[in-house]
C-alpha cells in the first residue's frame, strides 16, 4: 500500500506532496515527478478548519437524499444557509445504529479546491480522494492531540475530531477539551507547539508521545485507508465504466430494459397488494412500450421481454446471463462512485460474479441497498484499497427465483 498525499500549509498556495508507503515514514515529492509517482491512493488533505465534522441520524431512499436529510438535520449547528454547504457521508458507526459520521464543507471551498485541481491533467485528478484531516483521527479509538506545523487537531477518539486555529488555542481548547470529557490525552508535538502556552486544568494528564512531523503523523492513517471522501453527489469525479464482456455490447438495449421489466416483476412479488402495486406495474408496461412502440400495450410486458430475450440466444428458466449483465450495468449506473470492471458467469449454476471499484464504503453500502430494495440477493465479498479505490467481488443470481 502506498499514498501520495498533498499538503496546503495555508489553504490557498501550491500544495507540498509526499509518499507515504510504510507508517511515519514519508517522502518530498518534487512538484514536477507528482503525476509520475506510482500510489495506491492519491489524496488532497482538506485543512480540518474548512470542514464541520459531525454525526447524523437520518434514513433515505437514496444516497442523494441522505445526504440533504444529513444537511437539514444539521442546519441549525452550521448557522449557515443550507443551500450553501456539501455534506459528504462516512461510514456507519459501529456502536450507533442507524447513524454515521459526516463531513460539511461550503461549496464555495469545495469549487476553491476543485479549481486548484484543474492543474493537474484529468486523469490525475479524477483519482484525487478530497479528505478533511480531523476525519482520519476520528473514531481512533483514544484521545490525541496533535499539535505543531500550525495545526492543532484534537480528537477523544470516538466523536468527531476538531481542528482548531493555533493562534486561538488559549481560548478554545480548555474548553474544548472539557465539553470532550477528556481526563488525559496523548500528545504528538510538531513544530512550534501552541499547547504549553494554554490554561489547561491542573487535573488533565498530558501525555507526551513524540515529537513528529505533521506529514508522518498522518501518513498512517491514510495508510490504512481511512479517511471521508468529500467527491460525493454532482462532485464525484466521472469514470468510465469497463465491461470486460466481449459479443454482448449490441443486447445491451435490450439487456437494459429487461432489468426494467425484471425488476418491477420482482416488486411486484415483493409488495404483493400494497400500494406500490399499480406503480411498478404501470412502469413495466411503460418501458416495455418506450423500447416496442409497434407492439401495442402489452399486458405482461415480462413474458413478451423473456421471449425477446430467449430469440436473442440468452437461454431460459432462471435469470439469465443478459438479465444478470443488466442487473449490474444498471444497478452501478444508479449508484455514483461505482465503477464495473467485469464478469464471469458460470452457466451451470446461474451465478454471475462481478469485479467492483467503490470511492468508498459509502458507495459499497448504497449498492447493496439499491439491490436490496428491489428483493433482489446479491452477495459482496470483502474490498481491499487499490488505485485510490475499494475494490471487491459482488455476486448475483443462482438464488434468485
Amino acid at each position: 500500500m502506498s499514498v501520495l498525499f498533498a499538503i496546503q500549509p495555508d489553504g490557498l498556495s501550491a500544495p507540498e506532496w509526499y509518499l507515504a508507503r510504510t507508517p511515519g515514514e514519508v517522502e518530498l515529492i518534487p512538484a514536477d515527478l507528482i503525476e509520475t509517482v506510482q500510489a495506491d491512493r492519491i489524496v488532497w488533505l482538506v485543512a480540518g478548519t474548512d470542514v464541520f465534522l459531525s454525526e447524523i441520524e437520518a434514513a433515505a431512499r437514496s444516497v442523494e437524499e441522505l445526504r440533504t436529510a444529513g444537511l437539514y438535520q444539521l442546519e441549525d449547528e452550521l448557522s449557515q444557509p443550507v443551500s450553501s454547504q456539501h455534506l459528504a457521508l462516512g461510514p456507519k458507526d459501529p456502536v450507533k445504529p442507524g447513524a454515521r459520521h459526516a463531513a460539511v464543507i461550503s461549496l464555495n471551498r469545495l469549487s476553491e479546491i476543485l479549481d486548484q485541481l484543474s492543474d493537474y491533467s484529468e486523469e490525475f485528478a479524477s483519482r484525487v480522494e478530497l479528505i478533511p484531516e480531523t476525519s482520519l483521527i476520528t473514531g481512533s479509538g483514544g484521545s490525541v492531540i496533535y499539535d505543531g506545523d500550525d495545526r492543532l487537531l484534537v480528537s477523544n477518539g470516538i466523536a468527531p475530531a476538531l481542528a482548531i486555529e493555533p493562534k486561538l488555542a488559549s481560548i478554545l481548547l480548555p474548553a474544548l477539551l472539557h465539553q470532550l470529557d477528556v481526563t488525559e490525552i496523548d500528545v504528538y508535538e510538531g513544530s512550534q507547539p501552541v499547547v504549553p502556552q494554554a490554561p489547561l486544568p491542573a487535573e488533565l494528564i498530558l501525555n507526551a508521545a513524540g515529537k513528529i512531523s505533521y506529514p508522518r503523523f498522518i501518513s498512517s492513517p491514510l495508510l490504512d485507508g481511512a479517511g471521508i471522501n468529500l467527491r460525493q453527489g454532482r462532485f464525484a469525479p466521472k469514470r468510465k465504466m469497463k465491461i470486460g464482456i466481449s459479443g454482448w455490447t449490441g443486447t445491451f438495449a435490450l439487456a437494459g430494459l429487461a432489468l426494467a421489466v425484471w425488476l418491477g416483476s420482482l416488486g411486484l412479488s415483493v409488495v404483493q397488494l400494497n400500494s406500490e402495486t399499480d406503480r411498478l406495474y404501470d412502469e413495466m408496461r411503460s418501458a416495455y412500450a418506450a423500447a416496442f412502440p409497434s407492439a401495442g400495450d402489452v399486458l405482461d410486458p415480462r413474458r413478451a421481454v423473456v421471449s425477446k430475450l430467449q430469440g436473442a440466444g440468452a437461454g431460459s428458466g432462471m435469470p439469465s446471463f443478459i438479465e444478470l449483465a443488466s442487473a449490474f450495468y444498471t444497478g452501478v449506473r444508479s449508484v455514483e462512485g461505482v465503477e464495473l470492471d467485469g464478469f464471469s458467469y458460470d452457466r451451470s449454476t446461474g451465478r454471475l460474479t462481478a469485479t467492483l471499484r467503490f470511492s468508498g464504503y459509502q458507495d459499497r453500502d448504497a449498492l447493496k441497498q439499491t439491490f436490496d430494495r428491489q428483493g433482489i440477493p446479491i452477495q459482496l465479498g470483502g474490498a481491499r484499497q487499490e488505485n485510490g479505490m475499494l475494490v471487491g467481488e459482488a455476486i448475483l443470481g443462482g438464488a434468485i427465483s
